[in-house]
């Protein structure tokens, strides 16, 4: 056993998330008949899977050019593309979901002068974004949906939830000068003087990576190819579920795709096992048979990982770096700084 492991083993949060793996697994299971989930896989449309793979792998292009955005026209758009690439390889293969801060510190290896905590907060906007694109296609889809009110009022729950968080970073990209000084004040106070430095240089780093907020053309560029690649998942789950069911109205997709996307935000094992699953065969089960819905998540799962796996891998090799070594300095990075010791 490698000391990363024993380190990942020490995590509770690591446990936690296997657990629900296991608890989505077995209660998928509880409600299937294997061997109708088998002849369902063996009559998939192949054509139509390929046809989605090929889509789905024009998304981490989008997803660089997007992030070259929002990091800065000075960025390279091709270190954006490998460093988002290594983070979501990061979280399909290792525990801890580390794909973020791990992306976050790539970025900040391939361009100099951009710090990993201003590429962090880059990170936060483009999840922040994606929510917000969630939001927005579950509330296109709900009311025409036979769903439950559990689901309805969740979304509705989320959407504030989410509505305060871009209030909170407008206000950070605005008022960056007032709340630094509002916070070095406080922290002068409370804390050593070392480690209130410490404390608002931190926040100051974060809070440049925010500059998009205040620039129109980013704005633009950040709303278009945000558009383009949830065009780009819509079609690969429609084409994936076409594999399953022909003609299948898209209100089914949407579902799919954002029960999917929200199910990334639970704790789970690496890849998301069996969280993935649950959450779209939850959503598809009033309008498919559980063994269809089982079946239709355990082949989009399966392509997004492949691909996921075959662009991180790239990405890898064209920065020249090992993904140990991006995991060991994302959990640094995510290390809280009240932790580190006054110099």
């Amino acid at each position: 056993m490698t000391l990363s492991s024993q380190h990942w083993l020490r995590q509770p949060s690591v446990w936690v998330g296997l657990i629900i793996s296991l608890v989505s697994i077995v209660a998928l299971v509880s409600q299937i008949d294997i061997a109708d989930l088998l002849d369902k896989l063996r009559q998939a449309d192949v054509g139509a899977v390929l046809a989605g793979l090929t889509v789905f792998s024009l998304s981490p292009f989008i997803r660089g050019v997007r992030w070259r955005a929002i990091l800065g026209w000075q960025v390279g758009v091709w270190k954006a593309f490998h460093a988002d690439n290594i983070g979501y390889l990061l979280n399909a293969v290792l525990p801890l979901r580390a794909g973020e801060p791990g992306r976050a510190y790539v970025i900040s290896r391939l361009q100099p002068g951009l710090s990993p905590l201003e590429a962090l907060s880059t990170v936060v906007v483009t999840r922040l974004v994606d929510m917000i694109a969630v939001i927005v296609l579950l509330g296109l889809v709900l009311p025409a949906l036979d769903v439950p009110d559990l689901v309805k009022a969740g979304s509705y729950s989320l959407l504030l939830m989410v509505a305060v968080a871009v209030a909170v970073l407008i206000v950070g990209a605005y008022a960056r000068a007032r709340l630094l000084a509002l916070l070095s004040a406080v922290l002068g106070r409370v804390l050593p003087a070392a480690l209130a430095v410490r404390l608002v240089a931190w926040a100051d780093d974060f809070l440049r990576g925010l500059s998009v907020l205040r620039s129109p053309r980013r704005l633009l560029w950040l709303g278009m190819t945000t558009a383009a690649l949830w065009l780009c998942y819509l079609a690969f789950y429609h084409l994936v579920l076409t594999a399953f069911w022909p003609a299948p109205p898209l209100a089914w997709t949407v579902l799919g795709a954002c029960a999917a996307s929200l199910s990334m935000v639970v704790p789970s094992s690496p890849a998301n096992v069996g969280v993935f699953h649950a959450a779209v065969a939850f959503a598809l089960t009033p309008y498919l048979t559980a063994d269809r819905a089982v079946a239709y998540a355990i082949v989009a799962h399966a392509a997004e990982l492949l691909m996921t796996v075959l662009f991180g891998v790239y990405g890898l090799a064209a920065t020249g770096t090992s993904l140990l070594r991006v995991n060991a300095a994302a959990a640094e990075l995510s290390r809280p700084a009240l932790v580190e010791q006054p110099e």
